[in-house]
């Protein structure tokens, strides 16, 4: 196998359907036009579940992994966050340690790839969960998990 084919990607790419999700239950964007929205957009932010991408990338991940689901993503496709800001997240060592745990993988790229994968999942679940309820029950996920 060549470096290139096991290089990480520096982008984190989602579907086109799932970045509109990030966005709608995310505070905050990685996109610098984002700081150019009108004061209303800015309220209604304020009042999302997650703190940003990585937050919710993370929880979905988990989600998709708990369900044992996965999505390939298929069709246009979004930047969502650099993986350097992925790494430097207190969550990805766990994470990456789980999925090099219970799936056969070869390198750090196919953790992050697969990892996007059940993130493709889980981020339709939670935008569903918060679309109903207009929220987002940590406990009820945390009990999922035992």
């Amino acid at each position: 196998m060549s470096s290139r084919e096991s290089a990480i990607p520096a982008i984190i790419h989602v579907s086109r359907e799932a970045f509109r999700m990030y966005s709608s239950l995310s505070r905050r964007t990685n996109r610098p036009e984002a700081s150019a929205e009108e004061e209303g957009e800015r309220v209604e932010r304020k009042q999302r579940p997650f703190k940003d991408y990585e937050q919710a990338f993370f929880l979905a991940a988990a989600l998709g992994i708990i369900d044992g689901s996965k999505m390939k993503i298929e069709g246009d496709k979004e930047q969502l966050l650099r993986t350097e800001f992925l790494k430097n997240d207190d969550n990805y060592k766990p994470m990456r340690q789980l999925i090099r745990s219970k799936y056969d993988v070869k390198d750090d790229r196919e953790v992050l790839e697969l990892m996007t994968e059940f993130a493709e999942h889980g981020i339709r679940e939670l935008h569903a969960t918060y679309q109903k309820t207009n929220s987002i029950d940590f406990f009820q996920i945390a009990e999922r998990v035992e």
